[in-house]
């Protein structure tokens, strides 16, 4: 009989653990050599791996068979419980009920001819063990659930709650310190999502009256036709209004790209119910005032891309629930941020700076759909230009995926320079929008439009967001019905409680350099899962802007969903460097830019208030015929 060796046999159980205390599946990991003593690297073998009870010649309760290729140096790394033509079932075994050993037969051809290399006993699973053993907790605490529990894991801390994440990785959302996956069904026998579940988000709860409760959210949610249609996605903003404890929706990018305030179908790049006041508005850098009188057209501009491959290096697997928790009274800058990304160049004992367009962190959202998880809304945080060792510019991309998509598109930025832009990556105004707006009235400075229009009154010019990334996902939060992370908080100062940090740096961790223009520095991405696979959609992404690093640290925000029918990310809004924000344009020009797209009125009483250079103001109507209608108003307080 031919002789095998196999060595370095290790296994390592997943964090995740079931009601029966045992693990899902396991690790398996071996050296591989021919007869003759001989390392045999890229080289296709087979492996049958049996699970037997009581003694080394017992019953044989499960198998499996696993086709792999050795890597460069011999090695195979592959998931028991995860094998090709299963007998048996996996997750019945009653680890700790009896003795089990594991046999393992080896083909080095690659086929069915099966010789035995050994039988080893298997020992308890640490974590299955120590998870009953958590019964006295001290401060500061991390808790994880059992199945059963709201938040799988908990962070407690009286003065900082921050989660810290560092990377020196680039590709996609690699550096992602938070990712969130979602399927419906259980996680071993994951089904699609459907319409309007939540992917993932991030959820504040604030203390008050004995108890917290919650408020401010940003949420990932599955569009319509998401699963095995498509994996569209749309993120949804709310807030809880004084003397409210109920949290109201705000603002949405949806499907499609179309951002709405104040309405959930938003027909328009930005569809506002409600008044708009700024100091005026361009589009495309023409001032609205000349465009009336010239009928100048708009265009139509917006996109977002991303997408990734995660590999998650801390798990969290619940029935119920997969939030993490975090709890602190800290009010000193981001020291109770349950959520930290750092990014570097390099490896981690190495750092190198990190360059332009560099993903500093980020959300994403994963959601269940054809038997796998698809990236879909997420919000990224990306280095911009000149970011690294001559300056620390960044931008915040905001990505969701549409209807009938699997590929998360840029839907809004925040651009070094603070401009903003929806549907343009590169945003010239504060608000650059490339696409139509859609608002009960407009104030520029408090002023109606009208009277801006009669009085040539200048606008201004500032917004911009970007990004785009490979996933290698640090923390993995998995639980059948809940994945947020939870973040408590006592403090008021800048960003003490802020749930998700992300830092970004170039080079790699011990060594870190200076971002660049384009780096993202950090970000919320979602993945949802479609067709066996996740695929990045929504997001929003702060990246670097230009002269970032030594010389500045300028940055804008980059918002992206994927469209309908698409499974690439476009650029949606973007709030650029200066502040401006665009709407299908990533080049906004003034606080409000709107490319390619149209700004809907629907209230034929709602207008647009325009301050007169004698300060009283004036609303723009119009009446059946189409002619403009001026009508003196009180100037909004």
């Amino acid at each position: 009989m031919r002789k095998f060796y196999l060595f370095l046999f290790v296994f390592t159980a997943f964090i995740t653990v079931a009601k029966s205390q045992s693990p899902d599946l396991f690790n398996y990991q071996a050296y591989i050599q021919d007869g003759e003593g001989n390392a045999i690297p890229n080289t296709e073998i087979s492996l049958l791996i049996e699970i037997i009870t009581e003694q080394v010649n017992g019953e044989i309760i499960y198998s499996e068979s696993h086709s792999i290729e050795t890597d460069i140096n011999s090695m195979i790394s592959l998931h028991v419980g995860a094998g090709e033509n299963p007998s048996g079932q996996f997750s019945m075994i009653d680890w700790n009920g009896y003795k089990t050993f594991i046999k393992t037969s080896i083909d080095l051809e690659g086929g069915t001819n099966y010789e035995l290399i050994g039988i080893n006993q298997m020992v308890s699973v640490p974590y299955a063990l120590n998870a009953k053993k958590a019964n006295t907790l001290q401060t500061p605490t991390i808790l994880i659930g059992n199945g059963q529990d709201e938040s799988v894991l908990t962070i407690k801390n009286n003065n900082y709650s921050r989660f810290a994440s560092y990377s020196a990785s680039n590709n996609s959302d690699q550096n992602a310190p938070f990712v969130g996956y979602k399927s419906r069904g259980t996680l071993s026998s994951p089904t699609n999502i459907q319409a309007e579940d939540r992917i993932t988000g991030i959820y504040g709860y604030a203390y008050g009256n004995g108890n917290y409760f919650g408020n401010a959210a940003v949420e990932l949610i599955a569009g319509e036709q998401s699963g095995s249609n498509g994996l569209s996605s749309y993120i949804k903003f709310g807030t809880t209004n004084i003397g409210s404890n109920q949290r109201q929706e705000r603002m949405r990018i949806a499907e499609n790209g179309n951002i709405g305030i104040g309405t959930e179908n938003p027909q328009y790049k930005l569809d506002v119910s409600g008044e708009i006041n700024a100091t005026d508005i361009f589009i495309e850098g023409t001032s609205i005032q000349s465009m009336i009188q010239s009928n100048t057209d708009l265009g139509n501009k917006i996109e977002i891309t991303g997408n990734g491959q995660d590999i998650d290096l801390i798990t969290l697997k619940n029935e119920n629930y997969s939030r993490v928790a975090s709890y602190s009274i800290s009010d000193n800058a981001e020291q109770n941020a349950p959520f930290v990304g750092y990014k570097a160049r390099g490896s981690i004992n190495t750092p190198a700076n990190i360059q332009a367009e560099d993903r500093i962190t980020g959300i994403y959202g994963y959601a269940y759909g054809n038997g796998n998880y698809c990236g879909n809304a997420a919000v990224e945080l990306i280095a911009g230009e000149q970011s690294g060792s001559n300056g620390m510019s960044s931008y915040i991309k905001f990505g969701t995926t549409n209807i009938g998509s699997i590929q998360r598109q840029e839907r809004m930025r925040i651009a070094e320079n603070g401009n903003i832009g929806i549907g343009t990556e590169n945003p010239q105004y504060k608000l650059d929008v490339s696409g139509g707006i859609n608002a009960t009235d407009i104030l520029i400075e408090g002023t109606s439009i009208q009277s801006m229009i009669q009085s040539n009154t200048d606008l201004g010019n500032k917004i911009e967001i970007t990004g785009n990334g490979q996933d290698i996902d640090l923390i993995t939060l998995k639980n059948e019905n809940y994945s947020r992370v939870a973040s408590y908080s006592i403090s008021d100062n800048a960003e003490q409680n802020a749930p998700f940090v992300g830092y970004k740096a170039r080079g790699s961790i011990n060594t870190p350099a200076n971002i660049q223009a384009e780096d993202r520095i950090t970000g919320i991405y979602g993945y949802a899962y479609g067709n066996g696979n996740y695929f990045g959609n929504a997001a929003v992404e702060l990246i670097a802007g230009e002269q970032s690093g030594s010389n500045g640290m300028s940055s804008y925000i980059k918002f992206g969903t994927t469209n309908i029918g698409s499974i690439q990310r476009q650029e949606r809004m973007r709030i650029a460097e200066n502040g401006n924000v665009g709407i299908g344009t990533s080049t906004p020009k003034s606080k409000l830019q709107v490319t390619d797209g149209d700004i809907y009125i629907e209230n034929a009483s709602k207008g647009v208030i325009m301050t007169s250079p004698n300060g009283n103001c004036w609303r723009m109507t119009v009446n059946d015929t189409g002619n403009p209608v001026f009508t003196s108003i009180n100037c909004p307080q």
